[in-house]
């Protein structure tokens, strides 16, 4: 029998879009990685909409039956240190 992780009741829910809208500029990428699955009979095919990720950026592992993807997401908009002073 497997382990499910359930999520329990939080009386503080109906605040969560009020920080959500605080902390706009921060946003989980997590959240923003669309992806299609299709089953394939003997494989399956997974597309993944990365805008701004470069391919090189990208990791993907299989461990234990999961798949794992991540992405690392550079800002070619950095600030630099002696800019403004």
């Amino acid at each position: 029998m497997r382990n499910y992780l359930t999520k329990r009741h939080d009386p503080f829910d109906f605040m969560d879009p009020f920080f959500d809208d605080f902390f706009a500029g921060e946003r989980n990428y997590n959240q923003l990685m669309k992806t299609d699955i299709k089953d394939e009979g003997d494989h399956y095919q997974l597309k993944m909409d990365l805008p701004a990720i470069k391919k090189e950026d990208i990791k993907i592992s299989l461990n234990e039956g999961y798949l794992k993807i991540s992405a690392t997401f550079h800002d070619e908009n950095e600030k630099n240190e002696q800019h403004g002073k």
